[in-house]
């Protein structure tokens, strides 16, 4: 995989291909605060780093990223929030609170019960979370989204609206 960092208006815009891709394609990071770089370990995980501590890591090649919101209070309880906005189109953040170390995995899924993708697969320590789902492949429609954090499982409904 190449990747290619371009600055545009504070936003860092990457643009992505793979050796069997012919094209670039952008993505937005989606956050306001200047990046420096970034790293991939292989086609999935990396990381980028930038102004006021921003630490965002992808597990899916960069279609999503996950920051650390606010880790300063310790969460009570597993939360997943309502996505917001919602509708939305083609971005929307979905939050998310883990009270314990847990394997997290955070899956959308449409009406028929498909998955069209995961966003979050892997151990995360406890702390509130944000995570951006940005897509600009699906029809408009109603669209399920669903935290499994070790025994807690929680689903909500969002709409895309193009």
């Amino acid at each position: 995989m190449r990747v290619l960092l371009l600055l545009f208006n504070a936003f860092l815009l990457l643009q992505i291909t793979t050796p069997a891709q012919q094209e670039w394609f952008q993505q937005s990071s989606g956050t306001a605060n200047l990046l420096y770089g970034i790293s991939f370990t292989d086609t999935n995980n990396g990381t980028a780093v930038g102004d006021l501590g921003t630490i965002l890591r992808t597990t899916n090649g960069g279609v999503t990223f996950i920051k650390d919101e606010n880790n300063f209070t310790q969460p009570k309880d597993f939360l997943l929030s309502q996505n917001s906005p919602n509708p939305f189109n083609p971005s929307t953040t979905i939050r998310f609170s883990i009270p314990e170390e847990s394997f997290v995995t955070i899956k959308v899924f449409n009406t028929l019960g498909k998955e069209i993708t995961t966003l979050i697969n892997e151990n995360i320590i406890v702390g509130n979370y944000e995570i951006e789902f940005i897509i600009t492949t699906l029809p408009s429609g109603i669209y399920f989204y669903q935290l499994q954090a070790g025994n807690f499982v929680e689903t909500k409904k969002m709409v895309l609206m193009k």
